[in-house]
């Protein structure tokens, strides 16, 4: 087993965390261009029917789903890479793919989730403000508190998740790098073989 390489870790987790960044502003940017319109929540809903506009609706629904699913694939491409980027520079192995597909695909969510959760300790507080401005005043002066609380337990969850993504992040990225480590470690020693027979 070799050691970890710095330049294809470095590499494949930066890479990693400039599309997970990518990922979480492209699901920021709308629902914060939709908060900024005014009457926020007229927008939700069609006219006269009181039902919810399908078209909007379904595209943060598609836009959510793509961010919940596309890092999966990230993860797995960023071990992946590594293994490769570390073939190009040393022998690897399997487990040397297995490790450093973990550490970069770990290394690129932490990196981004940093990112993330600035981002939205800046925006939340706002969101939630604008959405019950536009509710108006509820029953029993509770308008002032649930902003507060929705906020509070969006950030706790928010750190769950983090964590959980780092968890899953390592797992796929350990099995991307696991099947390029074994690619190429399999490449490597057909070419040794044919090496010794010629």
């Amino acid at each position: 087993m070799n050691a970890l390489k710095t330049r294809p870790l470095m590499l494949a987790a930066g890479i990693g965390f400039a599309i997970q960044v990518g990922l979480n502003l492209l699901v920021t940017l709308p629902v914060l261009f939709l908060s900024l319109q005014p009457n926020l929540l007229e927008k939700f809903i069609v006219e006269d029917m009181g039902q919810p506009n399908t078209g909007i609706v379904m595209a943060l629904l598609g836009v959510g789903a793509l961010a919940c699913f596309v890092p999966f694939f990230v993860d797995a491409g960023v071990g992946a890479l590594y293994a490769n980027l570390h073939h190009r520079i040393d022998a690897i192995e399997l487990q040397d793919g297995i490790l450093g597909g973990a550490a970069s695909a770990a290394l690129g969510r932490i990196g981004a989730r940093v990112v993330s959760t600035g981002i939205s300790l800046l925006i939340t507080p706002f969101l939630m403000s604008r959405m019950f401005t536009d509710l108006g005043p509820m029953p029993g002066g509770v308008s002032p508190v649930m902003p507060v609380s929705f906020t509070a337990t969006m950030m706790v969850s928010g750190v769950v998740g983090g964590v959980m993504g780092i968890l899953w992040g390592a797992i796929l990225g350990a099995m991307g790098g696991g099947i390029g480590g074994g690619i190429m470690g399999a490449i490597l020693e057909r070419r040794a073989d044919r090496a010794a027979y010629s």
